[in-house]
């Protein structure tokens, strides 16, 4: 998933430099056509017009097409963690059958964020009844039909059995809202007002002038979204995580002391080696750390280390106060590098 958030990254930055193309059009104008304010009134208006119309529909296909990106690479990752179709997570292995017959159906008409292989789709649902790995196509999860309002993203990242409004960090997005001059209750509201603003603009030829949202409230509308999706990307990495650490992965041992660069493990199963990841599991939090070097009763570790009844210390980088007092007692996995491209957060 690190490609994905890479590339929402990405789309988030170019997106940032479309919209402070406005202001250079606009100066170019007034440049251009100083001597005629009629002319000028008119062409900036327009000018004005065309960046919040662009604007708005960027920002909505960017938060639908991350919303998709990040359904599929779930269903890839399950793919690979779960040893049969009725290992698969119960929801998920009603509504892909429904979806893939859905799509096969509709042939073209479906509307899905990349088209589908009939054979493959075939296939994948005679492989539902045999105990074998699930052969899922991803892309079937993307099938809607409504706009992407915050409810509606909710149904979609269940398919996959990601729980979003369970694990998302709501008062963190509304930071954003609120650091950024915006006045929503939620991140529900605001994700209304944006699908809202981008069906006026989708289907009418006229705009308020009043309604429209100038470039300083364009860019806090797209902070908002590169939050709400980080946190999307973040809660649907936490659930594959945890699915990978029921079926995969074995604890190597507890946490038994945390300092400023360095975690004390009592390791009693399991191997690890520097350089890798750790996954820290403690109650309901989770989170993954780079360990860089090894060492136990201040002699440095080379090479794989095995299990041992010693303390091993686990260099990391700094870790910061809460982590210091929330992870303590946490279970320890090592996250095999064919992994590593989960530790998004």
């Amino acid at each position: 998933m690190r490609e994905v958030a890479s590339a929402f990254q990405a789309h988030c930055a170019n997106l940032r430099t479309e919209l402070d193309l406005g202001p250079v059009l606009r100066s170019a104008l007034s440049a251009a056509h100083a001597g005629d304010k009629h002319k000028l009134s008119t062409l900036m208006a327009r000018s004005k017009r065309q960046s919040y119309v662009s604007g708005i529909i960027s920002l909505y296909g960017l938060l639908e097409e991350s919303v998709d990106r990040v359904m599929v690479e779930v269903a890839d990752a399950y793919a690979g963690i779960f040893d049969s179709y009725s290992a698969l997570p119960e929801r998920t292995q009603a509504i892909y059958k429904e979806l893939c017959l859905r799509s096969l159906l509709d042939k073209d008409r479906v509307r899905l964020r990349e088209p589908i292989d009939e054979g493959a789709a075939l296939h994948s649902l005679a492989s539902t009844e045999s105990n074998i790995p699930p052969r899922l196509v991803s892309p079937v999860f993307t099938y809607a039909t409504s706009n992407y309002r915050f409810l509606y993203i909710v149904e979609l990242l269940l398919r996959v059995d990601v729980d979003l409004k369970a694990g998302l960090n709501s008062s963190h997005i509304e930071k954003i809202m609120s650091d950024t001059g915006l006045h929503f209750r939620s991140v529900e509201t605001f994700l209304e007002d944006l699908v809202s603003r981008r069906n006026e603009v989708a289907h009418s030829y006229t705009h308020n002038e009043s309604d429209m949202l100038d470039l300083d409230l364009l860019r806090a509308y797209l902070d908002v979204v590169e939050a709400f999706i980080e946190e999307l990307h973040r809660v649907a990495c936490e659930r594959v995580l945890r699915s990978l650490l029921s079926t995969k992965l074995a604890s190597i041992g507890k946490v038994a002391h945390v300092w400023t660069s360095a975690i004390g493990v009592d390791m009693v199963a399991g191997e690890i080696q520097a350089p890798c990841k750790v996954i820290l599991v403690r109650e309901s939090t989770m989170r993954v750390i780079d360990v860089d070097s090894l060492q136990s009763g201040g002699s440095p570790l080379q090479g794989r280390i095995q299990a041992t009844s010693d303390t091993i210390e686990l260099g990391v980088a700094y870790l910061g106060d809460k982590v210091v007092a929330g992870y303590k007692g946490a279970d320890t996995y090592v996250l095999p590098e064919r992994w590593s491209y989960l530790s998004v957060f």
